[in-house]
């Protein structure tokens, strides 16, 4: 059995967290919070190619699915770019950037094969050339670092992020991630059947799991000096025993249940969980809390915004920003009882009693991390 991954679990170095920011199906970080809050969802049942039709499935979508250059995300992009250019100048030596995303434009590679075209800045979904495009557009400088594993790759920038603050002459990083639904994208997780008719059950007991996959965009701007808000714990373990499974005891469930529990230092936490509607891990999940920490409440907001794949450790960090500032966590939107723990939430509540939130993030493969929120 191959040796599992460890990246500096229940690291202390803290980093502040100057600024966060998304976008998904229901909008803005406040406009996705407060629609979470009320239970709103934004996910539709949409043909899983597209506009070249399939069985319909769950997703979230902030515009049509269609094979377009320049790709429907740009305008997106520019947005976050313009409001994260408001707190440092990026790309430069004292303001690295890294960029994150799953599959940053692999849909390019689609559209090409589609309409046979080659002329658009991104096409045949390179990665590096991806990243190059938007370097310029957004007139970034070159101290650029590309990540992408799965579905935990914003949190992967968040904790190289975090230890690039302690190295001279970094003055503050940026993590900026997206991940844009594509005929591609969408396919391939309904050959593996979690995508599927079904509306995603975060947490529930069932028959059968489903998830829903959504767009989603964001960033965060970490310093090293104070901030209210603060990641004051992080962490990353990856168990490589299967191309998506886990192990089969929930070993990495428990281990950073373990971990981001022991980084807390006493603090009282809320948990906003990975929960995208598969039972096995959602299962593990769950057992894995009620161990580690039995009295703190669970929640998992994919059931409302769908799942935004390698991005969602940003999207989600941005909406619990919010929370933490009004006071108010949205419930597991689009569940019901029974669950595989009585710590699952299903209606906003009042975190004014907690002073630090775990955030947790999970990909194929095993792999996990997480972080701890807390007030600075």
């Amino acid at each position: 059995m191959a040796t599992p991954f460890q990246s500096g679990i229940g690291d202390p170095t803290r980093a502040g967290l100057e600024a966060a920011a998304c976008l998904t199906a229901l909008g803005d970080e406040t406009a996705t919070w407060r629609g979470l809050g009320e239970g709103s969802s934004a996910l539709c049942a949409w043909p899983v190619r597209g506009e070249d039709g399939g069985e319909p499935v769950p997703l979230g979508l902030r515009g049509p699915m269609e094979c377009e250059e320049p790709p429907r995300w740009m305008l997106d992009l520019t947005r976050l770019a313009a409001a994260a250019g408001e707190h440092g100048d990026w790309g430069k030596p004292e303001y690295p950037v890294f960029l994150t995303s799953s599959n940053f434009s692999i849909e390019s590679l689609y559209a090409s094969r589609v309409l046979g075209r080659e002329d658009g800045p991104t096409v045949h979904g390179a990665i590096h050339r991806c990243a190059d495009h938007l370097r310029s557009e957004f007139g970034w400088g070159n101290n650029l670092r590309i990540i992408s594993h799965a579905c935990v790759s914003a949190a992967l920038g968040l904790k190289l992020g975090a230890a690039m603050l302690r190295r001279r002459p970094t003055e503050k990083v940026l993590v900026f991630s997206f991940d844009y639904l594509s005929a591609f994208v969408t396919a391939g997780f309904h050959a593996l059947k979690i995508l599927n008719a079904g509306f995603p059950r975060p947490f529930q007991v069932a028959e059968t799991g489903s998830v829903a996959l959504g767009d989603g965009a964001g960033f965060a701007v970490l310093t090293a000096k104070s901030a209210p808000l603060e990641i004051s714990g992080q962490g990353c373990w990856n168990e490589m025993v299967h191309l998506t499974g886990n192990e089969a005891t929930g070993s990495g469930f428990t281990r950073m249940a373990e971990e981001l529990t022991s980084a807390l230092r006493g603090r009282k936490a809320w948990i906003r969980g990975h929960g995208t509607g598969t039972l096995e891990s959602g299962r593990m999940e769950c057992e894995s809390w009620a161990r580690a920490l039995p009295e703190a409440p669970l929640v998992g907001w994919k059931g409302g915004i769908g799942h935004t794949l390698g991005s969602c450790g940003i999207v989600e960090l941005a909406i619990a920003t919010v929370a933490m500032r009004e006071g108010k966590a949205p419930g597991t939107v689009g569940s019901a009882p029974p669950f595989f723990s009585e710590q699952v939430r299903t209606e906003a509540f009042s975190i004014s009693e907690y002073d630090a939130a775990v955030l947790t993030a999970n990909a194929f493969g095993g792999a996990h991390s997480g972080l701890v929120l807390s007030y600075g």
